[in-house]
């Protein structure tokens, strides 16, 4: 099987299982496959179903994963540019498209490069004037001003790295490629997939863990420790090294992850019913929170005013029905939703927060909170408890 069609057929999977969020995001796979496999061209032949077999071991684990895979925050729309439609112009096309349309791109390029120039379909080459003329012919179709919405471009070719300025220069918040040869593009494809999109890590922190990471598979294959003067004098695996420049290194794939050790603090206002701190979680992962600060529960103010932390106090007859019944009147709760600010979409699971808690999600969705008020009795509530919360797994 294909090295390189392998990885694409492992990507698509995981792409493939977005919906939309607030921006869309695109991916547009750019992948020439030519035929030759870098295991076939550098490791002995007894040895290769070995090998095959760790990857090929990837691609099943990721399709026996894929149901359970995040579907929010990843990709709405994937663009296949591979094989005979892997062209300079069907990317400009698609470039411009997506840019139009408003959505974040990401463009993944698999295939054979060299320097300053990447391999496409039936021998073409994409170079570095090539690659930057395509927002000059952009510009040409839709006026001076006209920018790509293009984020991030990964590059598993040879030399990707000779490449990176030319993609920052049309738009790329960040580029990534190796050093000199890649001679290891697998893992590390997939190990950067997973942690810039499932674990929302930065760029350079992604693409420097799928190297660290690919290192043991390769390690004991054969010349894989010989150095070549042309190259740094490094071995195959140091020269296959990312490299990572634009502005923008420590890019996420989105805003609304946590990663582990990550914190954010946010404001849960006493008035407002449905407070949506644009956070998605999965199932089985570990937050702990802290509150701090008082709001007021004005019961109409008829019997007066009742100030309180985020632990709430014990429920008077001048009270309205709690919202949850078994918390404190005026705790901080915490809810799941499937859907972002949208408190119909409830999925019925309630964890109490008050001043500090531990938490662990039995079910994916969007964090909501609250203070356990009567339902229709916000209106008279005052002030805000200033929470922070901490992925701890």
């Amino acid at each position: 099987m294909n090295f390189l069609k392998i990885l694409g057929f492992v990507t698509v999977l995981l792409m493939y299982t977005g919906i939309s969020v607030a921006q869309k995001k695109v991916a547009i796979i750019l992948q020439e496959n030519s035929g030759a496999t870098i295991l076939d061209n550098v490791l002995p032949a007894q040895i290769i179903p070995s090998v095959q077999g760790i990857i090929d071991g990837l691609a099943e684990s990721f399709e026996t994963k894929k149901t359970s895979l995040l579907a929010a925050a990843r990709y709405d729309k994937v663009i296949n540019l591979s094989d005979a439609r892997c062209t300079r112009a069907n990317l400009l096309i698609s470039l411009i498209s997506e840019s139009v349309a408003g959505n974040i791109i990401d463009l993944y390029v698999y295939g054979h490069g060299s320097t300053n120039s990447l391999m496409l379909y039936n021998g073409q080459v994409l170079n570095g004037a090539g690659i930057r003329s395509l927002l000059t012919d952009a510009q040409q179709q839709r006026g001076a001003s006209f920018n790509f919405k293009l984020r991030l471009v990964y590059m598993c070719n040879c030399l990707g790295s000779t490449c990176n300025e030319d993609w920052v220069s049309i738009g790329a918040k960040a580029s990534v490629g190796s050093k000199y040869l890649n001679f290891m593009p697998e893992p590390q494809i997939t190990f950067f997939i997973n942690d810039f999109v499932n674990n929302n890590l930065p760029v350079s922190i992604a693409a420097m863990n799928a190297w660290s990471l690919s290192r043991p598979f390769w390690t004991l294959a054969p010349t894989y420790q010989d150095r070549n003067p042309e190259y740094g004098n490094l071995n195959k695996i140091d020269q296959s090294q990312p490299i990572v420049a634009g502005n923008q290194p420590n890019l996420r794939h989105t805003d609304i992850r946590l990663s582990v050790g990550e914190t954010r603090t946010f404001n849960v206002i006493a008035k407002t019913v449905y407070n949506f701190p644009d956070i998605y979680v999965y199932a089985g992962e570990k937050y702990s929170f802290s509150a701090t600060g008082t709001w007021v529960n004005c019961n109409g103010c008829i019997t007066g005013s009742t100030s309180t932390s985020a632990q709430g106090y014990t429920a008077t007859l001048a009270d309205a029905a709690k919202r949850r019944g078994e918390y404190n009147m005026m705790a901080l709760v915490g809810e799941l939703y499937d859907k972002n600010n949208d408190g119909l979409s409830f999925n019925g699971t309630h964890f109490l927060v008050g001043k500090s808690a531990t938490y662990s999600p039995t079910k994916n969705g969007y964090f909501g909170f609250f203070a356990n008020d009567g339902l229709t009795f916000y209106g008279d509530n005052s002030g805000s408890v200033t929470v922070t919360v901490t992925r701890n797994k």
